[in-house]
């Protein structure tokens, strides 16, 4: 095997028993193929079986990995509610294998990442995923009305679907969000939290903009809309939202909100936290995402604000997260 295939395949290998990503997509991300992977672990004596890593997941290629590196499935199946034992056996190991490991807690000190507790073995750190998430969501106007054509919204748009009507969509990256959570309990958990800080961030009319102010009074609908919701007094200046500043538009809601997250695997795996070091308040996470509103047909696509989108953090404490 030529060196620079063979270190492809090494890259592989390492991704997949550190992250435990499938074989599939290690060896997309490393630029090989299945075939030449298991060659290489057969050319180094590393042997393989074809197992599913939980119930009802696809049949995987699946190497021999120390204990060491058993320790992420073993601690995510015992967050999912597996019993140790359970656990160690789906990953042919033992719990007395497993209660011998341990990993640094927060202080940096060594500790055990299994304890007994009563007549049950209690996980002892949970994995700490950096998840690329994004939120995103279509624009309704004054009169409830849903901007542009509707049918296309988020990063899964495509040029190749779009029409001669335009698709308009806001969109939110938040790269990382560090969360002890599986995917899908990230998604619940911070949908909502994410969702008020855009609309404090994004919608609370206390700017002062001289421009937006008398373009919006220069309409006999947006006056009266204004003085029936006590957004203006009916003479001077109108306070505007950061929304209708950028897109000059009156009163503008984020509706019909979506989040996700990416299907990227972080190639330095998961790290892990001792349950004593998420017991509140902390540790606080404050990431920074940008927010940009998409106009996209099928011959251009154009963001607002151009130049990487409006700044916004979000702040949140690990020790609330719940499933």
């Amino acid at each position: 095997m030529r060196e620079d295939a063979a270190q492809r395949a090494m890259q592989a290998y390492d991704l997949m028993v550190r992250t435990g990503v499938a074989a599939r997509p290690a060896t997309t991300m490393s630029s090989t193929t299945v075939a030449t992977l298991k060659r290489w672990m057969e050319n180094n004596g590393i042997n393989y079986t074809y197992r599913r890593r939980r119930p009802g997941a696809p049949l995987q290629i699946v190497p021999e990995r120390t204990p060491e590196q058993k320790i992420a499935d073993f601690l995510e199946a015992m967050g999912r509610g597996v019993s140790a034992s359970k656990a160690a056996k789906d990953l042919r190991t033992s719990v007395k294998v497993m209660s011998k490991l341990e990993l640094p807690d927060g202080s940096g000190i060594d500790r055990p990442i299994l304890e007994k507790s009563g007549k049950r073995w209690k996980a002892m750190f949970r994995p700490l995923h950096r998840y690329s998430t994004v939120v995103y969501g279509k624009l309704e106007s004054m009169d409830d009305t849903v901007l542009g054509r509707g049918g296309q919204s988020g990063p899964r748009a495509s040029k190749k679907k779009a029409s001669e009507y335009t698709d308009i969509w806001w969109q939110f990256d938040l790269d990382p969000l560090t969360s002890i959570l599986s995917p899908m309990g990230a998604v619940a958990y911070h949908k909502p939290g994410i969702e008020a800080r855009l609309r404090q961030s994004l919608l609370i009319p206390n700017r002062s903009s001289a421009t937006i102010s008398s373009l919006f009074t220069g309409s006999s609908k947006v006056r009266s809309a204004a003085l029936a919701s006590g957004r203006w007094s009916g003479t001077g200046p109108m306070q505007v939202s950061r929304l209708e500043e950028l897109l000059q538009r009156f009163d503008l809601k984020l509706t019909e909100v979506k989040m996700g997250v990416d299907d990227n695997v972080d190639p330095q795996g998961p790290d892990f936290i001792h349950i004593d070091d998420v017991v509140g308040p902390g540790p606080v996470k404050i990431p920074t995402g940008r927010f940009q509103v998409f106009f996209l047909d099928d011959d251009d696509i154009q963001t607002y604000p151009s130049t990487g989108g409006i700044p916004i953090r979000y702040r949140y404490d690990i020790s609330k997260e719940k499933e």
